[in-house]
């Protein structure tokens, strides 16, 4: 099965104040045609959605919730997952930022509920999170209203099927077949990517190790592939 597989990316709405959180809704599915994957004032729901979901999302925050829960705590389990989720807070108080631990979560902006261009501000918003989802993620078209969105940081590695013009994605949690070629994928990848054999690219930092006895690469999840003694380097960061 695909590891993301949606029109865009998954939108998520965590605020306690349902009148906002609903017309926060209503601005979102008005300006991408699709409602959130999840809209909820409470931890337990959200923390499921987070845990259950391997696609990528964009997660409205808000910060205080009913004067206990708030949004910086959820901010920091999310990036733990260190995937490539995308996070802005919400809050009708500016003093609720000052002196919170942005750098430890993923969060790239704050939108003030009372904003006079608050529709403005959620499209900005949103424009920006997909375009850093594209950044972060090997996109593949698959039919004219239908992509694919693959984080590089769940790809371990990438294989040519034999005898075809497809290749064939391996990911922590599943793989995609696409028709295209090793070449084209690879000039769509950051540094941590190298082509180690002919017939494939390794993510190196999903790497365990490298057994040289027998030419092949293992990597965190138990899987393997071979690499070729010309292309060894590669693995190292030395180009070939």
């Amino acid at each position: 099965m695909p590891l993301c597989n949606n029109t865009a990316m998954n939108i998520a709405i965590y605020e306690d104040n349902r009148e906002f959180a609903e017309r926060l809704e209503r601005y979102i599915c008005r300006y991408t045609h699709f409602p959130p994957a999840i809209n909820t004032g409470r931890r337990d729901e959200l923390e499921q959605y987070i845990a259950g979901t391997v696609q990528p999302t964009l997660y409205f925050l808000d910060i205080v919730l009913d004067g206990t829960d708030n949004g910086f705590a959820i901010a920091e389990r999310i990036a733990e997952r260190k995937r490539s989720d995308l996070i802005v807070f919400l809050t009708a108080y500016k003093d609720r930022i000052i002196g919170n631990p942005f750098h430890l979560t993923k969060a790239y902006s704050v939108i003030f509920k009372d904003s006079q261009t608050l529709t403005q501000e959620i499209a900005a918003t949103i424009d920006l999170a997909k375009q850093s989802l594209a950044d972060k993620c090997l996109l593949r078209v698959i039919g004219k209203s239908e992509n694919l969105y693959i984080p590089f940081d769940s790809i371990l590695y990438i294989e040519h099927i034999k005898g075809s013009n497809k290749v064939c994605i391996h990911c922590t949690e599943g793989r995609y077949t696409v028709r295209d070629t090793l070449t084209a994928i690879h000039s769509k990848l950051d540094e941590r990517f190298a082509r180690c054999h002919h017939a494939y690219i390794v993510n190196r930092g999903m790497i365990e190790r490298i057994d040289k006895s027998d030419g092949t690469v293992h990597f965190m999840d138990g899987s393997a592939c071979p690499y070729s003694q010309l292309m060894r380097g590669n693995l190292y960061g030395k180009q070939t």
